[in-house]
């Protein structure tokens, strides 16, 4: 059998997405959520330091503390585990600038969820539109923030429509598109953990930060 991820948030919404991607994907899980009790973390340090990886899959307030217990780890024991964020990282840029691409920044493979990445090709230019009336606890420019960082064009990002609708670069996408492109990025993140340049998710959160300031 495989080394397991450990998933953090494992039984929230985003959490059960995750499962069913790492279950489809034959990799077994290590389920972490206060949800089950206080984590006990001696216990997770041990699990984390065997493990394939760490996917963050909780709301957006507590990836700050996670992470920092973790490049608290790195510091004291040597080790340095790929991170799979849930995004945003943070909703603010400079604290993402910190945990990045600071002094203390963290030293291990990291990358962000940013499922449209699989369905952008890099050079199509057009428009880039979402709409729909649901958003997250985060806000829309937030939830938001891979089409942000992704497009070429004029952004129009909306929270009307009843009906799910989302247009990349010119490209209509269809629900299926995205849940599918979600296990790609995930297949690639196991192969290639660092894949994302740090810099461009920097970025990627100032343009959200920005988003109708």
């Amino acid at each position: 059998m495989s080394a397991p991820v450990v998933l953090f948030g494992a039984r929230g919404s985003m959490g059960q997405r995750y499962r069913a991607i790492f279950r489809y994907l034959g990799v077994p899980v290590v389920p972490v959520d206060i949800a089950d009790g206080p984590i006990v973390w001696p216990l997770v340090w041990g699990e984390v330091r065997s493990s394939r990886g760490v996917v963050f899959a909780t709301p957006t307030s507590t990836h700050g503390p996670l992470m920092n217990q973790l490049v608290s780890a790195d510091a004291s024991r040597g080790w340095h585990v790929p991170i799979l964020c849930e995004k945003p990282i943070a909703a603010a840029a400079g604290l993402v600038a910190m945990f990045l691409t600071g002094p203390n920044a963290i030293l291990g493979p990291f990358a962000m969820m940013c499922q449209y990445q699989m369905l952008d090709d890099g050079l199509t230019e057009g428009v880039t539109r979402y709409d729909y009336f649901r958003s997250g606890q985060d806000g829309l420019a937030w939830d938001c923030i891979s089409l942000l960082a992704l497009a070429r064009g004029d952004v129009v990002l909306l929270n009307d429509a009843p009906v799910w609708e989302c247009v990349l670069n010119g490209r209509r996408l269809t629900l299926g598109d995205v849940e599918r492109a979600y296990v790609d990025f995930v297949a690639r993140w196991l192969r290639e953990p660092e894949f994302q340049d740090r810099a461009w998710l920097v970025r990627a959160h100032e343009k959200a930060e920005a988003w109708r300031a």
